[in-house]
C-alpha cells in the first residue's frame, strides 16, 4: 500500500476493496489492520496531490476502499467512519483560483470528490450537518467549491448558447405576395 509505483497502489486498493466486502469473519481483521493505513494514505493526498492519471487512479481506488469499509461496518460504526471520509473528500477540493492552474489530475480529483460529496451527503445528512456545524473551514471550502463548480457550469452553458442564437432555426418571410 505504500509502494512508489502508482499502478501497484491502485491494484492494492482494488484488492483491499474486495477484501473489505468479504464475509465479516474474513474482512474484520483486515479492516482493523489496514483501515488506519488507508485513512493515512488519503490524508496525505491533501499535501501531495496526484500529478498523473495513474496517481489519481490510486487515490480514487483508496476512496472506493474507504466506501467499502463504511458499507461493511456495523450500522452503529458507520457515522464515525463517514465523519472520517467526508472531511477527506472536502480536503480534495480546490478553490476556484487553484482549480484554474491545477494539473489535470488534481482537477479530476476535485471533480470526483465533489461528485462523491454530492452523492454521500444526502445519504448521511445527520453526520454531514454536524460535521459542517462543527467545522466552519470545511463548510467554507465546500461552499467555495460548489460555487466555483456552478460558475464553471454556467460559463460553459453561456458559451454554448450564443452560437445557437446567432443562426435562427426558423426564417420568417416578410413578403407574402
Amino acid at each position: 500500500m505504500e509502494a512508489k509505483d502508482p499502478q501497484v497502489v491502485s491494484r492494492c486498493y482494488q484488492l483491499l476493496t474486495s477484501v473489505f466486502q468479504a464475509q465479516p469473519a474474513v474482512a474484520v481483521p483486515y479492516i482493523q489492520a489496514l483501515g488506519p493505513q488507508l485513512v493515512r494514505f488519503l490524508q496525505k493526498v491533501e499535501r501531495s496531490r496526484p500529478q498523473s492519471q495513474e496517481e489519481l487512479q490510486g487515490v480514487l481506488e483508496g476512496v472506493r476502499a474507504m466506501e467499502a469499509l463504511i458499507q461493511t461496518a456495523e450500522e452503529t460504526q458507520r457515522p464515525q467512519l463517514v465523519a472520517v471520509l467526508l472531511p477527506l473528500l472536502i480536503s480534495f477540493l480546490l478553490d476556484e483560483n487553484a482549480l484554474a492552474s491545477a494539473p489535470p489530475a488534481s482537477r479530476s480529483l476535485h471533480e470526483a470528490a465533489l461528485k462523491d460529496l454530492m452523492r454521500l451527503c444526502p445519504l448521511h445528512s445527520a453526520v454531514f450537518r454536524s460535521l459542517i456545524a462543527s467545522s466552519p473551514h470545511l463548510k467554507s471550502r465546500l461552499e467555495a467549491a460548489v460555487k466555483g463548480n456552478q460558475e464553471s457550469l454556467n460559463a460553459k452553458a453561456s458559451s454554448a448558447n450564443p452560437a445557437a442564437k446567432s443562426s435562427p432555426s426558423i426564417t420568417l418571410k416578410t413578403n407574402f405576395l
